[in-house]
């Protein structure tokens, strides 16, 4: 059988930088030379009740803002009411959102209009 010298690479539009080396660790272990590259690297400051999140720097506010979205994500999605993983992430495309993003951005459950399908 006659090798072949395939290059594999993975483009995401964005993502954590952590789950990119979490990743990265697993496809070494599974010997797969896979290169990744996202092209809008995420970080803690991207998590929205980080306390190094841009979004609240106030971190009154930030417990605040925390305690409605957790209330509300609960109702939605009871098992990650603040983005699957706990990511916090309040990434959203033109049609569609990320199930790691705040569920109050994206869950239609319970009747709730998410932000991103309001007109």
């Amino acid at each position: 059988m006659k090798k072949r010298d395939l290059k594999i690479f993975f483009l995401a539009v964005c993502g954590f930088r952590e789950a990119q080396e979490l990743v990265e660790k697993k496809l070494i272990e599974l010997s797969l030379d896979v290169k990744i590259h996202i092209c809008d690297p995420l970080d803690e400051s991207a998590k929205v009740f980080s306390e190094k999140s841009t979004i609240f720097s106030n971190s009154n506010e930030r417990g605040e803002a925390r305690v409605v979205a957790y209330e509300h994500g609960i109702k939605l999605v009871k098992n990650n009411p603040l983005g699957f993983g706990d990511c916090q992430s309040a990434v959203i495309f033109p049609d569609t959102c990320p199930n790691n993003s705040l569920p109050i951005l994206w869950s239609d459950s319970n009747n709730w209009i998410p932000l991103f399908k309001r007109q």
